[in-house]
């Protein structure tokens, strides 16, 4: 699918993030592994929770129905264009995201950093429509 950079773009400096590419030898990354990656990323331990080691979920509260929305579908084109997608619960006013990786059976780099990717979009949504 070919898809117009605007879409999954839709602020200055906002940049889709880099994804490391799997091989048969990717491991899931151990607890260890998973707060370095936590701490490099400044990603927040209040907000994002890991279960079990296997993924890591946020929930978000926009302000608004068409707010969420907005979110879901920049965050979505963003998913299909890295070829890496998280599982979405949307509601009226609550967004609950989980980021896994099938292939190495828990984390991988790439959870956290589309979940930095997450965070990202939905501060920039937040600040774009509060102007």
């Amino acid at each position: 699918m070919s898809v117009d950079p605007n879409l999954y773009s839709p602020f200055p400096g906002l940049q889709l993030p880099k994804l490391k590419s799997y091989s048969k030898n990717s491991k899931a990354l151990n607890v260890k592994e998973v707060d370095d990656l936590f701490h490099d990323l400044k990603l927040s331990k209040h907000a994002w929770r890991v279960v079990d080691n296997l993924e890591i979920c946020r929930s978000y509260s926009p302000s608004d129905y068409l707010s969420g929305l907005e979110f879901v579908q920049y965050l979505a084109v963003a998913a299909e264009h890295c070829d890496h997608h998280p599982e979405i619960h949307f509601s009226y006013r609550q967004i609950e995201i989980r980021w896994h990786t099938h292939f190495v059976k828990g984390l991988h780099f790439n959870d956290l950093v589309m979940a930095k990717y997450s965070d990202e979009l939905f501060a920039a949504l937040s600040e774009g429509s509060s102007t």
